[in-house]
């Protein structure tokens, strides 16, 4: 049920051409073509921010959610999977920085 929540909540925020897929556990990724890092920060913000608001409870207990997010650029000379590491180390890299935030990758992490 949670992550049925937290699905609707990406597709609210990105747009219709953005593809969004869940690749499995807690984990989902988003693709957003031809958008700019500014772009793609302006959406991560506020799915951040939408993701806060979902009301959840643990044992009648309100909890809180927070989202970690990796984010990557992917270039001409990348394979999926070299895209996948690098957006997979920012995501560790949000992880080990107090969650809650998104990384955007960047070549000296």
């Amino acid at each position: 049920q949670f992550l049925i929540g937290v699905a609707e909540s990406f597709s609210h925020c990105i747009r219709e051409h953005d593809l969004l897929a869940r690749l499995g556990g807690d984990e989902f990724v988003v693709l957003f073509p031809e958008t700019t890092i500014e772009q793609t920060r302006s959406i991560l913000d506020k799915l951040c921010t939408k993701i806060r608001a979902i009301p959840f409870k643990f044992k009648k207990e309100n909890i809180s959610i927070t989202i970690s997010i990796g984010c990557t650029s992917f270039n001409e000379q990348d394979s999926i999977e070299t895209a996948f590491e690098r957006a997979d180390q920012a995501l560790f890299h949000a992880k080990d920085n107090g969650r809650d935030r998104f990384i955007t990758f960047k070549e000296e992490q």
